[in-house]
């Protein structure tokens, strides 16, 4: 924009002081104005002390301030009694959120009229390079039980990680008993939106259960989806029964075993994995199905998401010898920053 005076070019004599009060705002519309900061998520900003004001937001208006807390949520920001608009990412479409501004560090407000659909919003810069003592290691929980519980999104130096790592499996269904009681079915597992769907039950003197399949996706992007492997069925030739019907695998494997006039053995501990079908008698029965797996990707993840960790079908109880349990399902989380 052109200087609104040339003071060169002025005629002698006395001029108005006026001249220098509008070259002065529109010096101020041209600099990072420093401000002090009040709010979260909505951000009021002051300039400091006798730092230049602005009374109006053209491009590039810009003011700078040392943040008092950490966001939240949707971030906000308005210069004095000015309009409160949308903060954006470098992309100029996502808008700044939870974590995009990390108590006491240093950032810059840019405005910019083409943002918010031509009504004008904010860019979002960091003005200091952050110094890290080394380098930001991945942090790594694994959940074995629990239902409608919080993960609790982890923080180094203050702040959240780039984006999370998950893979989960959803339960394995138990073996079914020698002469009665299929395998019991658990619960699915679930995580921020996502499921993976329980195996099911192995039959009576007959087939095994179905692998768990169709879960459902939540936020974030896909990497695998695996479908649980069914349970064996019992094997008989010529009236002998042979064996009973393994558990079926999934992704973590540890099924259980299928065996000959025994009980169904157990699934591997929060493996995901089937249980053994029992035995009575020529009555060999089938293996239960493995909880189908998932792996995916949340990128800039929120502070905390709710998860349940579902658990094992229990074997068939009656009927000579038990089937083997299932196992209950397993979430792995990774927060990596780097």
């Amino acid at each position: 924009m052109p200087w609104p005076t040339t003071f060169a070019s002025l005629a002698a004599g006395n001029q108005p002081l006026s001249l220098f009060d509008t070259m002065f705002t529109q010096v101020a519309q041209m600099v990072a104005v420093p401000c002090t900061v009040a709010g979260t998520n909505a951000l009021t900003l002051t300039p400091i002390g006798s730092a230049p004001s602005f009374t109006s937001y053209q491009n590039f208006t810009s003011a700078r301030f040392v943040a008092g807390a950490s966001s939240t949520g949707a971030v906000t920001a308005q210069f004095g009694a000015l309009a409160s608009l949308p903060v954006y990412l470098s992309d100029g479409v996502t808008q700044a959120s939870t974590g995009n501004i990390i108590i006491a560090g240093e950032y810059v407000l840019v405005f910019a009229q083409n943002l918010n659909g031509g009504s004008g919003g904010f860019f979002l810069e960091t003005a200091a390079v952050q110094v890290f003592s080394g380098s930001l290691q991945p942090n790594v929980q694994v959940f074995t039980s629990g239902t409608g519980l919080t993960y609790t999104t982890p923080t180094q130096l203050s702040r959240l990680p780039l984006y999370l790592r998950v893979r989960m499996i959803g339960p394995g269904g138990g073996g079914a008993g020698g002469t009665a009681n299929a395998g019991g079915v658990g619960t699915d597992t679930s995580f921020a939106g996502w499921t993976a769907i329980h195996g099911n039950g192995g039959a009576v003197n007959g087939a095994g259960g179905i692998g768990g399949t169709g879960g459902v996706n939540g936020t974030g992007t896909q990497i695998t989806r695996v479908a649980g492997g069914q349970g064996g069925p019992g094997l008989a030739a010529a009236g002998i029964a042979l064996s009973t019907g393994m558990g079926g695998n999934g992704i973590f494997g540890g099924n259980g075993a299928g065996v000959g006039g025994a009980a169904g053995g157990n699934a591997a501990a929060n493996s995901g994995a089937g249980g053994g079908g029992g035995a009575s008698g020529n009555n060999f029965s089938g293996g239960g199905g493995a909880g189908e797996g998932v792996e995916f990707v949340i990128p800039t993840p929120l502070a905390s998401y709710t998860y349940s960790v579902g658990p094992g079908g229990v074997g068939g109880a009656a009927g000579g010898n038990a089937g083997g349990n299932g196992a209950a399902g397993r979430i792995e989380v990774v927060a990596y920053w780097q």
